[in-house]
């Protein structure tokens, strides 16, 4: 009663004293499966591993919630079910990865995870606040893992969801968390050093740095370092290299920069930092590590003689080695001074301006009745991209003007809005 008798040679039942109804399909079981007066039936269980001995059974089998209904319910409190082994009736797709809160950039690859519970195949699809945003496969074997090659020119914002259908049975499917597509930074500024930094009162450790750019123009600054220290204050530049060249889609990597810990910090935790941008008012990208300065002994440090300041070495020869790699050639080739990001601002804002040779470059900034409040340039700049910056901190809320000149070749001017 209640069975499920498979793949029996041509339907024959074998045993004395058979009921002549048993076998013959006259109705469907409560699943609408045809079925013989007894409600047995003649299907694929659709099992795990049969070969292997795994009789549970899988999404889709003609067993579940097949069994007597007059039987004590199944653990999940469904119909009993034909077999040793009860379904669980748990989603049937269940998408594992992104996670709530993932950040995926365009460029990478990622892969999307899903617990399998059917044996069709799966199309993938990404979405947006709930509308197709494009077809990542039509079909591919609902394994559990598939791997996105996010475009590069691809859409960027949050509430993005990936939403697994099965080919076969568009009712059955399931949407990841919601997570965001973001671009690439545009520098990649990274301190390699160990996990856990310990070291005793002078004594000192190791780094390096990795830099890329994904720049689209070649830009010059500075790099630095700096530390801060237990009382609070800002110690630096530990080190300090300028007018670094940084051009599109190059990468350095400089190794084996030595750091001191002067022999009269105090114990605690600093924070040391490396910078890019333009010493000493404006960084554009940094990374930090912690350090924990710990008390020596007496006996001070053995096998080196305690130092007495934060100085450095190795950096000059690491970033020589490397210096090529990152310096772009290439060149602007007009004078112009580009759109003020962010605009409206609070209370800094950036103008880049490029000069195809070494000139005279003056920037300053006018209020609406045309007076100077500012001056943010006044020398000579060589070529490249230089990032100017206003910073409007004691300046009042309104409208503003930039103003770039290099006599002869440039004379523009550009409106920005200060709002706080």
């Amino acid at each position: 009663m209640f069975c499920d008798v498979y793949s029996n040679s041509g339907g024959e039942y074998g045993g004395n004293a058979l009921d002549p109804d048993l076998g013959v399909i006259v109705g469907e079981n409560a699943n609408g499966d045809p079925c013989d007066a007894f409600h047995n039936i003649s299907m694929d269980p659709y099992y795990v591993d049969a070969a292997n001995g795994d009789y549970h059974l899988t999404y889709g089998s003609p067993c579940i919630d097949a069994g007597d209904p007059d039987s004590p319910p199944d653990p999940d409190n469904t119909v009993a079910d034909i077999g040793a082994f009860p379904f669980s009736h748990g989603p049937a797709i269940l998408v594992t990865a992104p996670t709530a809160g993932t950040v995926l950039m365009r460029g990478d690859s990622f892969d999307i995870t899903w617990n399998d519970n059917i044996t069709e195949m799966v199309s993938i699809e990404l979405h947006q606040g709930g509308n197709l945003v494009e077809v990542l496969t039509d079909g591919t074997e609902s394994d559990g893992v598939y791997e996105w090659d996010i475009t590069e020119d691809g859409p960027v914002g949050d509430d993005f969801t990936i939403v697994i259908t099965s080919t076969t049975d568009p009712g059955v499917t399931d949407s990841s968390d919601e997570f965001t597509l973001d671009e690439p930074p545009l520098l990649i500024l990274e301190l390699v050093a160990d996990d856990t930094l310990i070291v005793p009162q002078g004594g000192s450790f190791e780094y390096g740095v990795i830099l890329e750019s994904n720049l689209a123009t070649t830009h010059i600054g500075d790099l630095w370092t700096e530390v801060d220290l237990v009382s609070g204050y800002t110690y630096g530049p530990i080190w300090l290299l300028s007018d670094i060249s940084v051009g599109p889609n190059t990468s350095l990597v400089a190794e084996g920069i030595g750091q001191a810990i002067p022999a009269t910090a105090a114990p605690g935790y600093y924070t040391f930092r490396i910078e890019i941008g333009y010493f000493p008012s404006y960084f554009v990208f940094s990374d930090e590590i912690t350090i924990e300065v710990t008390e020596v002994p007496v006996a001070g440090i053995s096998g080196s003689e305690p130092v007495d300041d934060w100085h450095a070495w190795g950096y000059q020869d690491a970033f020589k080695l490397n210096i090529a790699a990152i310096v772009d050639t290439e060149l602007p080739d007009e004078y112009s001074m580009s759109p003020a990001y962010p605009n409206p601002f609070n209370p800094t804002t950036t103008v880049s301006v490029s000069l195809p040779e070494t000139a005279r470059l003056k920037v300053s900034v006018l209020n609406i009745l045309g007076r100077k409040v500012a001056e943010l340039a006044d020398g000579s700049f060589s070529a490249g991209e230089h990032n100017i910056v206003f910073d409007a901190t004691r300046l009042g809320s309104g409208l503003y003007f930039i103003h770039a000149t290099v006599p002869g070749h440039l004379d523009q001017v550009q409106k920005v809005m200060l709002v706080r």
